[in-house]
């Protein structure tokens, strides 16, 4: 028996399927676990554009880590670059759905602010715009003609890389804009204007005098910001070592897509959640303008676009 070609696989190709196995169980068994609310929040709801949006991520990535997977850890052989290929196109899809989704909430909350509204709608075509180099960044082939498995060939790292760093940007302005929106006058006059930039700072991260769906849209977005930030940047440094075997430098793309579209759902579902509750608090939420002493502040209502 010939063990050339399994021998050439490793342990680069074992290392990249255990990540593949595990990280398509991961998001299967988030799926599972919120199973009902899913059916509950998204379907027996009206649809609206941002059901439409959600589902499509939820699809688009589930399809892009089955086809991950086999890529990664099934003995496919000369299918090896028209599976990868078809999950490169699918991608853009996955991006438009999670930038999508963030544009719907920064919408709610920006209502009646049309400037702030277009200037991030044009955000949101510029990434989507930028996602459909996405099918250049790399390509499958068989690993040899004794071992049907693949790997990673004719990459573009720095593409890749600028795949991840433009919707990173783009999720960073979101979440600093609906955060500024939501805080109330109060907890910025609390910091006082005279201790200096620190505790603005920490006033802007707290949330303890905000309503429900205001403290839901700040809390989460910020674990979901942090979260979409440490997988941006392990993803992003990974590609970038070109000493690392090429499956190593694009492997860790699979649970950077799984975990951001876990946690942009969650955020979905829980925003949803508050705003269907009976007596859910959705205004009081304040907008500064201007710094101390002369501080601006105007009544915002969370509007029910989420």
């Amino acid at each position: 028996m010939d063990y050339s070609g399994h021998a050439e696989s490793q342990p680069a190709q074992l290392a990249g399927s255990y990540i593949a196995v595990a990280t398509m169980g991961m998001f299967l068994w988030d799926v599972l676990i919120n199973l009902s609310d899913e059916y509950h929040f998204v379907l027996k709801r009206r649809i609206t554009f941002a059901t439409i949006a959600y589902l499509c991520s939820r699809i688009t990535t589930l399809a892009g880590l089955i086809g991950a997977t086999l890529v990664l850890a099934a003995p496919i052989g000369r299918y090896c670059p028209i599976l990868l290929k078809a999950i490169l196109i699918g991608l853009p899809a996955f991006v438009a759905s999670e930038s999508l989704l963030l544009f719907f909430r920064l919408r709610a909350v920006y209502m009646d602010r049309k400037a702030v509204v277009r200037a991030f709608f044009i955000s949101l075509l510029i990434i989507v715009g930028c996602s459909t180099l996405i099918p250049f960044v790399g390509q499958a082939t068989q690993i040899s003609p004794e071992n049907r498995y693949c790997t990673v060939a004719k990459v573009n790292p720095a593409l890749g890389e600028a795949m991840l760093i433009v919707p990173l940007v783009n999720h960073i302005a979101v979440f600093f804009a609906i955060s500024f929106r939501l805080m109330p006058a109060q907890i910025w006059e609390e910091s006082g204007c005279k201790r200096g930039s620190l505790s603005k700072v920490k006033a802007f991260f707290r949330t303890r005098n905000l309503p429900l769906i205001s403290r839901t849209l700040v809390i989460d977005g910020q674990r979901y910001i942090l979260a979409f930030i440490l997988t941006t940047i392990i993803a992003t440094v990974t590609m970038a070592i070109g000493s690392l075997p090429d499956i190593y430098r694009f492997v860790l793309i699979t649970p950077h897509i799984a975990i951001e579209n876990s946690m942009n759902c969650y955020l979905f579902r829980s925003i949803r959640e508050k705003a269907l509750t009976p007596g859910a608090q959705i205004t009081e939420s304040t907008v500064h303008f201007a710094s101390c002493p002369q501080m601006r502040t105007e009544d915002s209502t969370i509007h029910s676009a989420v």
